[in-house]
């Protein structure tokens, strides 16, 4: 149940990073999480 509620996070996220940088690796930590 977690995950699915994970899953709308890590989107925003990526949103927010795409101006960023140095995100696309805490992206991906948090994908990979």
């Amino acid at each position: 149940m977690e995950m699915k509620a994970n899953k709308k996070e890590p989107l925003y996220v990526a949103l927010s990073t795409q101006k960023g940088g140095a995100g696309k690796t805490t992206l991906t930590a948090l994908v990979a999480s």
